[in-house]
């Protein structure tokens, strides 16, 4: 009988342990950061640079993902298109995989498109393993010229 007060008193406290566990990994505070994306329309990726708490920079690579296009006549370009994808933020501390959904619109004549959506860490490694986040993504692209600025803001923990 003893034995089995003992067993039940070991249950309840391991398991009071592991309940708390994911609750006190939830509790970090969240900080602002802002990531910049500079990619470079020739090659699948780019540079990027990312403030305090990250501070870190370094090359990345644009992963999977899909295309929509909205509207448009035939045989011109679509006036609205939205792309899902991944891009693989490696820096000197680990990297960082994060999902980006956006929405492109035109803002002028010709190829100039503003750029309004939303981003999420999906995964990360080296000191980044347990970094959570999420934001907004803004920019305007021009995919007439050789490069492509983002501008990613919001909080990670």
């Amino acid at each position: 009988m003893a034995r089995r007060g003992v067993r039940l008193a070991f249950g309840v406290i391991l398991s009071a342990v592991l309940i708390a566990l994911p609750l006190s990994a939830r509790a970090a505070t969240p900080q602002d950061v802002t990531i910049t994306i500079h990619r470079v329309a020739a090659i699948n990726g780019g540079m990027w640079s990312a403030t305090q708490p990250i501070n870190d920079s370094g090359n990345f690579v644009v992963g999977a993902g899909h295309f929509d296009a909205f509207g448009g006549l035939l045989g011109g370009p679509p006036p609205v298109f939205g792309l899902h994808f991944f891009n693989t933020l490696s820096g000197q501390n680990g990297t960082i995989t994060v999902e980006l959904q956006l929405l492109f619109t035109p803002a002028g004549s010709g190829l100039l498109y503003e750029v309004q959506g939303s981003w999420l860490v999906d995964g990360a490694t080296g000191s980044y393993t347990n970094l959570h986040g999420e934001g907004r993504v803004t920019g305007l692209v021009d995919f007439s010229a050789p490069t492509r600025d983002l501008t990613l803001i919001g909080e990670v923990h």
